[in-house]
């Protein structure tokens, strides 16, 4: 786990090294969000920090880190076998609309999951791939937003079984 946060960390100051000393914005947000489908109504919460890249940096628009959680069934069903549990991730996203007051944005991040069960499902590794959409309102000419968000979230295939959980819910933040 030590290694992990500072592996993090170190990803993280190379990464904003990496795009300049100066970036364009930063943004900090807090999502909560249910799964769909067959893990229906259980809880997923993130808190994740972008680093928009300068125009210099041509291959995405920015980096986001993400800390988050899934939560659900385990509580639900009095299962204590099954903890909530974190997941982690480091990658890239890309705005395809970007307005005055609105933007829609795709992001793409290999996660680290902290166990390979979560909502009481074998997911068969701990390192996925999480692919989030996002449909983002900036308030009133404020530099704070809010997002409606999907995202996805499964080993990609890098081993079975691969049943991937699908979220959506709520972002809010804040752009400085």
């Amino acid at each position: 786990m030590k290694t992990l946060i500072t592996t993090l960390i170190f990803m993280f100051v190379l990464l904003g090294s990496l795009t300049s000393s100066r970036a364009t914005a930063d943004e900090i947000a807090l999502y909560a969000g249910y799964t769909l489908g067959a893990n229906d109504d259980d809880r997923i919460t993130a808190l994740s920090y972008s680093l928009d890249a300068p125009s210099s940096f041509s291959w995405a628009d920015g980096v986001v880190f993400t800390l988050g959680e899934f939560n659900g069934l385990d509580k639900k069903y009095g299962w204590n076998d099954f903890d909530d549990v974190l997941y982690y991730s480091v990658g890239a996203y890309w705005h395809f609309f970007e307005g005055k007051s609105t933007r829609f944005t795709f992001g793409f991040s290999p996660t680290y999951v902290d166990d390979n069960y979560y909502y009481a499902h074998y997911v068969g590794s701990r390192w996925h791939f999480m692919s989030s959409l996002n449909y983002t309102y900036f308030i009133a000419g404020s530099d704070v937003f809010a997002s409606v968000r999907y995202q996805h979230t499964s080993n990609g295939g890098l081993a079975p079984p691969n049943p991937g959980v699908d979220g959506l819910g709520l972002q809010i933040g804040y752009r400085w």
